[in-house]
């Protein structure tokens, strides 16, 4: 049997899209919030989840050009996992979402391009989950940009971020 790796979620974006030109070729990073509402002991339970999108190409041109915070988009992709060592040694994750395509879904919620968290949930600070620190990221440049991919069968070597 063959292996799968496709992802399918709709969220709304949690900050402005971010986009830099590789090599003549548009790349934007998106945030995704993905709420989701459940019952625990008669309570009704918020939690949302958040994951970064890279987007290439004439999409990726399309998400500066007509998306805002806020707005809700569909993404179908695959998960794709970045591994480094820092200079201590400690081997380091992340798992981002390469996206396949994007589809518009709706305009920022209320009107207004104010991403509204809900309940008491705090996002974590930018770059700081789940351990990942861009400063020592041996791919990343000297202001933790630039995020480059090594041995990627995919050609994606420079994801700019």
């Amino acid at each position: 049997m063959q292996d799968i790796n496709k992802i399918m979620i709709i969220g709304r974006l949690t900050r402005e899209p971010e986009s830099k030109n590789v090599n003549g070729t548009m790349a934007v990073r998106l945030g995704i919030a993905c709420n989701d509402d459940y019952s625990k002991d008669g309570q009704q339970v918020k939690q949302v989840d958040f994951f970064d999108v890279q987007v290439w190409g004439k999409q990726a041109e399309n998400c500066v050009k007509y998306l805002h915070k806020g707005s809700q988009i569909a993404v179908e992709g695959k998960l794709k996992q970045n591994r480094w060592t820092d200079q201590q040694g400690q081997n380091h994750s992340r798992i981002e979402i390469k996206a396949n395509s994007v589809q518009f879904l709706g305009q920022p919620q209320q009107g207004n391009n104010n991403y509204q968290q809900p309940g008491n949930y705090q996002q974590p600070a930018n770059n700081q989950n789940n351990g990942y620190n861009p400063a020592t990221d041996p791919w990343a440049d000297q202001q933790g940009n630039n995020y480059q991919q090594p041995n990627d069968p995919y050609n994606d070597k420079n994801i700019p971020f």
